[in-house]
């Protein structure tokens, strides 16, 4: 395992199939694996493939001293360990799925999307905002006033739940 310096990673948290258990139990070993960790909000969005059922999107915030290949590793088997399969995106019944957005640059660099901007990371950027600092988020391009500008606030419902109770 080669290892960095720890540094800031936000990760998207998805899930529209047994929402409840499935995030717990994620977050919950993303916690056992990473320890401290940020949790936004959960905002309600729906399932714009039209396959399944309406998603559960939270972001999480923690340090890793992991690279990005052993990182994206180590999300896919907490995915799988909650029943994520292959095939889940295309059936319509997604258990947890994971995905690394941000993360801080090396020697202090400020945070960067891993694959491509603000507007192609739109729908699981959104709960970022309750994660991130100002200051990160004005090095992603966008702040929390223009960022919610940029959706339909009716859409994405949020909910606020005391995770420290179930992890």
């Amino acid at each position: 395992m080669t290892l960095v310096p720890a540094r800031s990673v936000g990760v998207g948290v998805a899930s529209n199939f047994r929402r409840a258990a499935h995030v717990s139990k994620g977050l919950r070993l993303i916690k056992e694996r990473f320890g401290r960790m940020d949790i936004s909000r959960i905002y309600k969005s729906s399932d714009f493939s039209n396959e399944g059922a309406f998603y559960w999107n939270l972001a999480v915030k923690f340090e890793s001293p992991l690279d990005l290949n052993e990182l994206k590793a180590t999300l896919k088997s907490i995915e799988v360990s909650c029943g994520r399969l292959k095939y889940s995106k295309r059936s319509g019944r997604v258990c947890l799925d994971l995905d690394i957005l941000v993360m801080d640059g090396m020697d202090g660099e400020e945070a960067s999307w891993i694959n491509g901007d603000l507007h192609s990371n739109l729908h699981g950027a959104f709960p970022l905002q309750d994660v991130l600092s100002e200051r990160s988020q004005v090095a992603l391009g966008f702040t929390k006033h223009n960022f919610q500008s940029l959706f339909d606030i009716k859409v994405f419902r949020h909910r606020s739940i005391e995770w420290n109770r179930f992890l």
